[in-house]
């Protein structure tokens, strides 16, 4: 086999035109491409060599490609929906009612991504680890952010929603109370995840907080 006709049936394979595609795909320059395509035989070892390089390549990339980071430690200022009760995390207006091009970008990759994302306090403490991976980013987040759980609760006394005469006399009990995140969380963390490993991740970043973390549901890490 000489180097044109190998070179053409990688393409064909791999679904690609270019020889700069192909040369990314396989982990090697163009220069290496056109030398190939200059060999009037391909040996058995130059087999091996590319198999073994294509495959060093693509765990490199894999590995490159697995996570990335969207955003990390972001204030949450909550915007009310219109006639709903609940939250987003933030909107894409500044004060003055101008598109923030900022909260544009980071609200257009949450929503086209999935992964993993984190919830901290006014204090950066970790509070809540979720993961997007039956939808994206943003309305997972969002929906999070409005949603009452058993495990967020906090010992408050109630206070009078009516308007009363003070009573400073007047003992209130200390009671527990179910609270959303948007009532106390600060700051959130967001990741693009390789779908195969949402899973994965998100019980590695519950596991160091698991016994700080509004949420206790820990997946189960592979062996």
């Amino acid at each position: 086999m000489n180097g044109e006709m190998l070179i053409t049936e990688l393409k064909n394979k791999l679904e690609v035109e270019k020889d700069s595609a192909l040369a990314e795909k396989l982990g090697m320059t163009p220069a290496n491409i056109s030398t190939w395509r200059n060999s009037p035989e391909i040996t058995v070892r130059q087999i091996g060599n590319l198999i073994s390089n294509t495959i060093s390549n693509t765990i490199t990339s894999t590995c490159e490609n697995a996570i990335s980071t969207i955003v990390e430690f972001f204030p949450i200022v909550k915007q009310k929906r219109q006639r709903s009760e609940n939250y987003d995390i933030f909107s894409c207006n500044d004060d003055n009612g101008n598109v923030h091009n900022i909260k544009v970008g980071i609200q257009n990759d949450l929503n086209n991504y999935n992964g993993v994302y984190i919830f901290f306090d006014s204090l950066g403490r970790p509070i809540y680890v979720g993961k997007a991976k039956d939808q994206k980013l943003w309305a997972e987040i969002c929906n999070a952010f409005n949603r009452d759980r058993k495990a967020q609760e906090i010992r408050i006394v109630q206070q009078p929603i009516r308007n009363v005469h003070f009573n400073r006399t007047q003992r209130r009990q200390i009671k527990v109370q179910p609270v959303r995140l948007h009532e106390i969380a600060y700051y959130f963390s967001a990741y693009r995840v390789d779908y195969a490993m949402i899973d994965i991740v998100e019980s590695i970043l519950i596991r160091p907080f698991v016994n700080v973390l509004l949420n206790t549901k820990v997946e189960t890490l592979p062996r």
